[in-house]
């Protein structure tokens, strides 16, 4: 099973965009940008506070043919700088202060809590800007790797709550990024001191409360087949 969502704008993720638009699936006759809910629809705000702007993943994999499990997807693309050897900009991997810091938790935004996934594979599309083109890409190079083997340790933007990938092409491709393990990667960035905006911390506390009264219930359930 495939499922996707809604692509980013602007004109240099036109490759990205394409690789979204294959087999898009629809759950429950309820588009993508629906299911995901008011995160989502910000995506497409530049404008809006750091943090609050992104969904994921951008595809959802599952069954039998991909070793069980949920695996997210991400879809990335980045520009090479002029000096041909890294991108000129940092991959944003992950938002850090909602899905990625609380992962049991279900966000607005993503198809189901970050750690219900059994993967986060990120294909990452390398290109060179050609105005002249029809096709405005050049030299297109498509890399696969989990976040983790490409992360640095720097934010993706001064203004946003993003993890950063490394900029060089040759380490996003052999995934030589700043981090020896999943482990350190996760310790890492769970502890950063990400700033959580008023929107964020509301809707952290309105899951937080959703949790309690699942548990709840749970228990009260538990209660009366003891009984």
């Amino acid at each position: 099973m495939l499922v996707a969502r809604g692509g980013r704008a602007g004109p240099e993720n036109m490759a990205a965009g394409a690789v979204r638009r294959i087999h898009v699936q629809r759950r429950r006759g309820v588009s993508a940008r629906q299911r995901a809910g008011p995160l989502a629809a910000d995506r497409q705000q530049p404008g809006r506070a750091g943090g609050e702007a992104r969904g994921y993943p951008d595809l959802e994999i599952s069954g039998a043919p991909f070793g069980g499990g949920f695996h997210a997807v991400d879809v990335k693309a980045a520009r090479r700088a002029p000096n041909g050897t890294q991108t000129q900009s940092r991959i944003t991997l992950y938002t850090g202060n909602t899905y990625f810091k609380w992962p049991d938790l279900h966000w607005p935004g993503t198809f189901r809590p970050f750690s219900q996934d059994t993967t986060h594979p990120d294909l990452i599309m390398i290109y060179t800007l050609n105005p002249d083109s029809t096709a405005r890409v050049d030299d297109l190079e498509i890399i696969v790797q989990e976040p983790w083997q490409i992360a640095s340790r720097e934010r993706s933007s001064t203004t946003r709550e993003y993890i950063g990938a490394v900029t060089s092409i040759a380490a996003l491709r052999a995934g030589a990024g700043a981090f020896a393990s999943p482990a350190e990667f996760y310790d890492y960035w769970r502890r950063f001191p990400f700033r959580v905006s008023p929107q964020v911390q509301n809707q952290l506390q309105r899951l937080l409360r959703a949790a309690r009264i699942e548990l709840d219930e749970l228990r009260a359930r538990h209660r009366r087949d003891d009984d």
